[in-house]
């Protein structure tokens, strides 16, 4: 038994996950019966390949370096001294990473127009007697910029703060003995958390450079806008494929930079004998630092969400609203749970065979898990339409809704499994051996012992999919067939005909769901940590 579900689910994630990429791949040089990369040649020599490389190294580049300084900012503030509310601050500094990106976008745009809070108040402050609206817009490279970095900045954040709170005290108390303080932060506790702080550096350039919502709302053409372009305008799936080339090896190069950055140095922080780091006493710095604090929430989450509320008016919009978009809002909760239990269920045995796998195997399995994830969404999905767009029993799911759950079990199954990974870790294996020599079946021992100890870490992750589920983009707004669009592919094509009361009362909505789901996460977490 233990085998076949090995077997199984291995299996389904070859198919779901890493064949889409392999034939997609595969295809793009099959030309006249043979192997040919002339294609790639041809579609990566066209003038505008320039443009697209350089927009799109910008944009990532931009957001992870801005990202990353306001993140070690606050990493430090909120995990490393004694502001007041550092609990609350950072629950609260979780919603701009939870939010869609694209909404964080539309609701800068309005806020900068002229009937925006914002721009109106510009607009007193310059008016000089005429009665038209002063005209201020973010579109472009750095309102791109500006957008990812306030989304993504909370990433680095968590990633500085874990480092940080892992450094133990001695190693600061023993510099300090020959250096001064601001050399020991520098040289020894920011040196420690280097690792940290260049793994979400990585992953903010990654996102940010496979992302489509932002850059097409601030009209920036980069690659993952010009396989759309390839794919609904000229279905020309080939060229997609080949446009992905750029993006991939871009990718692919960063992380092998960090990788061999990460291995040459020694960054251990953790001993036997190690102790809390001491909290820094702010003293009168306290309320600058407060100030700083709520000026980033309200930049980040507070502003363009009010200004969202303010452009959807009276309850009768959300009426309206909730009347036009039940059909897809249907749709976005029903993906939603199917994808969060699959990703689940499949995310627990792929973490089990990968903890208790011995050899080479598991990392194997990790790091075919982990490419899905980087990979752009876009590319993923070029594979997905090339497997599944076929006659026959293939074209039931991709027909249906399900070819978005396969999409998003696709990208997602990462962040399952290792979640799950790291409770997987803390329970002892002599727990099942014991309860096996005491002739308890495999699965038996599952259900007893193993799952049961994993129940905060299984509903946590649960939740976490669900909100990835609601907020997905990129991948729903290629997949999504005729009367199974979601709520997020619904507020995303109305926004390019107008920022209006009805789009923004659907934002609110979107918002308001994943709004909800975070704080059920938060205080579910809490209770059931103390349960565990």
């Amino acid at each position: 038994m233990k085998q076949t579900v090995y077997i199984v689910t291995i299996g389904l994630f070859l198919i779901i996950a890493i064949a889409p990429l392999v034939y997609m791949f595969g295809v793009s040089i099959i030309a006249g019966g043979r192997v040919s990369f002339s294609l790639y040649f041809t579609v990566l020599s066209e003038a505008r390949q320039l443009r697209l490389l350089k927009n799109s190294l910008l944009i990532g580049g931009g957001s992870a370096i801005v990202a990353t300084i306001v993140g070690v900012g606050m990493g430090i503030m909120l995990y490393r001294t004694d502001l007041p509310l550092r609990q609350v601050f950072t629950f609260l500094f979780l919603l701009p990473l939870l939010i869609p990106p694209y909404l964080t976008g539309a609701g800068w745009q309005s806020l900068v127009s002229g009937e925006g809070l914002v721009g109106k108040v510009v607009w007193r402050l310059l008016a000089s007697g005429e009665n038209t609206l002063p005209a201020f817009d973010i579109s472009g490279l750095a309102g791109a910029i500006f957008i990812l970095a306030i989304s993504y900045f909370p990433l680095v954040m968590i990633f500085t703060g874990l480092t940080l709170r892992n450094i133990g005290a001695e190693m600061e108390e023993a510099g300090s003995v020959m250096a001064s303080p601001g050399y020991v932060w520098r040289r020894i506790t920011l040196g420690l958390s280097v690792p940290g702080i260049l793994t979400a550096a990585l992953l903010v350039f990654i996102f940010s450079i496979g992302e489509y919502g932002v850059p097409s709302l601030m009209q920036v053409n980069v690659y993952p806008l010009e396989i759309f372009s390839r794919l609904s305008a000229f279905y020309d799936d080939r060229a997609a494929t080949a446009d992905s080339l750029p993006i991939i090896i871009i990718i692919l190069g960063s992380f092998v930079v960090w990788r061999r950055y990460i291995v040459r140095h020694n960054y251990t922080s953790l001993t036997t004998h190690s102790t809390p780091s001491r909290l820094i006493r702010l003293r009168r710095w306290k309320p600058l630092c407060m100030v700083i604090c709520l000026l980033l929430l309200l930049i980040s989450v507070l502003l363009p969400q009010a200004e969202m509320i303010r452009k959807a008016g009276q309850i009768s919009s959300f009426q309206r609203a909730f009347d036009t978009a039940k059909e897809e809002i249907a749709n976005t909760l029903i993906v939603g749970v199917i994808s969060a239990t699959v990703l689940v269920v499949m995310g627990f045995f792929i973490a089990y065979i990968i903890e208790r796998s011995k050899g080479r195997g598991g990392n194997l399995l990790l790091n075919l898990v982990l490419i899905p994830l980087v990979i752009p969404a876009s590319v993923l999905s070029i594979g997905l339409i090339k497997v599944w767009n076929h006659p026959g029993a293939w074209n039931y799911v991709y027909s249906t809704v399900a070819i978005v759950v396969v999409a998003l079990i696709a990208r997602y199954v990462a962040v399952s499994v290792v979640g799950l990974g790291i409770y997987v870790r803390q329970i002892d294996k002599g727990l099942e051996e014991s309860a096996q020599l005491s002739g308890s079946s495999w699965l038996r021992t599952l259900r007893k012992i193993t799952i049961p100890l994993m129940r905060p870490g299984i509903v946590a992750v649960w939740l976490v999919c669900f909100i990835l589920s609601l907020r997905e983009l990129e991948t729903a707004v290629l997949l999504c067939p005729p009367g199974g669009a979601t709520l997020s592919v619904r507020i995303f094509s109305l926004l390019h005909y107008g920022f209006n009361e009805l789009v923004a009362a659907l934002c609110v909505m979107l918002s308001g769901f994943i709004l909800v789901m975070a704080l059920i996460f938060w205080l579910s977490g809490r209770r059931l940590l103390r349960f565990s």
